[in-house]
């Protein structure tokens, strides 16, 4: 598990550092469906990394009892969890950081499907504006 969490850690840092080239191909009307699957891509890596990072705090704080209980909670019930178990034991700064995580993935999931939703309106404006002058002309 040591070796599949770090090479997670390593491609979450990768699409990180490539975050900046997606926004900037946002800016693009050709580009910005692109740059909005891979962001919402990217928000599915992260968020299984907190997933994850957040089981094993479970298990490190409450042992597998607390785990299975956040498992059984629709399996995503283990990130809530992880943020009791962090609170209940007294560790803030980890609680203020997993609290910033899931607001990072959920901002960013809901800019790349912004993203996705503004290319596809783009495009059909453009569709609509060429058939309009070409009915004109």
């Amino acid at each position: 598990m040591n070796g599949f969490m770090s090479v997670l850690t390593t491609l979450s840092g990768v699409a990180f550092a490539l975050l900046l080239v997606w926004i900037m191909l946002a800016f693009f009307t050709r580009t910005r469906k692109i740059a909005g699957i891979a962001i919402i891509t990217s928000t599915y890596l992260w968020a299984l990394e907190l997933w994850l990072v957040s089981a094993a705090t479970v298990f490190a704080l409450w042992g597998w009892i607390g785990f299975l209980i956040g498992v059984a909670l629709f399996g995503f019930g283990v990130v809530p969890l992880a943020a009791i178990a962090l609170a209940l034991n007294g560790r803030w700064n980890d609680l203020g950081a997993l609290a910033v995580f899931v607001v990072i993935i959920a901002g960013l999931r809901f800019v790349g499907i912004a993203l996705t939703a503004a290319s596809g309106k783009a495009s059909r404006l453009a569709t609509l504006e060429a058939s309009s002058s070409a009915i004109a002309n």
